[in-house]
């Protein structure tokens, strides 16, 4: 690019050179005319000169002209070209992440639900096993209540049955014998009344 800059520059100079140098020499030859007041209005004419503080002027202007252009040109030509793909992929990429997120948020509040439903149906299945627990619970308690019930009309129907017994063989003396089932011996009537009834044994 600075050798593209400096050729023009050298064209524009060479244009610039013979333009000003015609003009000096067409100005020497206007004077070439006599003039009534003498040497009075009449300017001197340096053709090199001229010419030469032109060319100054010209490529002072144009080391200015670099000067501007190089404080403000682009290190990275390609830079915009860049900036513009980045920025393409940058809405992709955004777009992308929002369409993640959008699922994402999905997946999390499918999994919460899903959660929700299972810690529900948990709690409904605990309260009905405590339920069925409780139940099982008042059955035991109702059997022992039934057990105890039944324990003590059994025994209460055990000592009915001695005591009748007992009755009998003294109503009955000599009549009515009383043996003891382990022993094999004979007992008095007495001796049955003070017998421990074994409830287990009798049911």
């Amino acid at each position: 690019m600075f050798g593209i800059s400096t050729a023009a520059l050298a064209i524009v100079l060479g244009f610039t050179g013979w333009a000003r140098w015609a003009a000096a020499i067409e100005s020497i030859h206007g004077q070439d005319v006599g003039s009534v007041l003498g040497d009075i209005g009449i300017v001197q004419v340096n053709p090199m000169r001229d010419v030469f503080i032109s060319l100054i002027a010209n490529v002072g202007a144009w080391m200015v002209g670099v000067i501007i252009s190089y404080a403000g040109h682009d290190p990275d030509p390609e830079y915009m070209v860049i900036t513009k793909q980045f920025q393409g992929h940058q809405k992709a990429w955004e777009k992308m992440q929002a369409v993640m997120k959008s699922r994402r948020q999905q997946v999390i509040a499918a999994a919460d639900k899903e959660i929700e439903d299972k810690d529900n149906a948990v709690k409904t299945r605990l309260g009905s096993v405590k339920t069925q627990m409780d139940m099982s619970t008042q059955v035991e308690i109702r059997n022992e209540s039934i057990m105890h019930d039944w324990r003590q009309s059994v025994q209460v129907a055990g000592e009915v049955y001695r005591d009748n017994i007992v009755k009998a063989s003294v109503a009955n003396k000599g009549q009515v014998t009383l043996v003891d089932k382990e022993t094999g011996r004979n007992i008095t009537p007495f001796d049955y009344k003070n017998m421990n009834l074994n409830l287990r044994a009798a049911v």
